[in-house]
């Protein structure tokens, strides 16, 4: 004798109906991965210096310039770390970076600055700073400000920022022109920073 087949009740049907829903879910899901702007790099193209520590917290006497006496007249750069300091992703003073508005410099590097002098703009252009362009979005950064010291000498960290990543960055809707500001201090509060960056597919 054969059955015929029982058709589905209403209950029976629903859950079909969203056992076959699920995979179109996942899909979209998927789809906003890694973010929904659908980023898939930042160009790191301009670094504002507003605010650094002109003098050294810990010299002594307290107060002194960070290349001695009491004036301020540190000589500038800035080198943007990964998680760990070794090796540095971009040091301004050797890669490129552009000091901008500072005719005596050749290496990226501010010098002479005292409190007048804020901010410090650099610029980075891709073509000849190609490790500004950062493809790993959540990559741990940080940005440290030092002072350029004679040859032969160890450079003074002025300060150091708190850690950041690019993806952390982007907001809901991204400008037409694709680029984000943000700002970026340490943990003291004597040090801020502005960076600018251009996302792209």
């Amino acid at each position: 004798m054969t059955h015929s087949p029982i058709p589905p009740t209403p209950v029976r049907a629903f859950r079909l109906s969203l056992l076959l829903a699920l995979p179109l879910v996942f899909s979209a899901c998927d789809s906003l991965d890694p973010d929904p702007q659908d980023v898939r790099r930042g160009f790191i193209e301009r670094v504002v210096i507003t605010q650094i520590p002109l003098t050294n917290p810990n010299s002594s006497p307290p107060g002194e310039g960070w290349d001695g006496g009491g004036a301020e007249d540190a000589d500038v750069y800035f080198r943007l770390l990964g998680v760990n300091d070794s090796p540095d992703i971009i040091n301004g003073e050797e890669d490129g970076v552009v000091a901008v508005g500072d005719a005596s410099s050749t290496d990226g590097t501010f010098g002479g600055v005292g409190s007048a002098d804020l901010p410090l703009v650099y610029t980075l252009d891709a073509a000849t700073v190609p490790a500004s362009e950062i493809t790993v979005l959540d990559r741990t950064l940080r940005l440290e400000v030092k002072d350029d010291d004679s040859p032969g000498s160890t450079d003074d960290v002025m300060a150091v920022s708190q850690a950041f990543t690019l993806f952390d960055q982007i907001p809901s809707t991204l400008p037409n022109d694709r680029r984000v500001a943000f700002t970026v201090t340490n943990a003291a509060g004597t040090m801020t920073a502005q960076i600018t960056v251009r996302y792209e597919r």
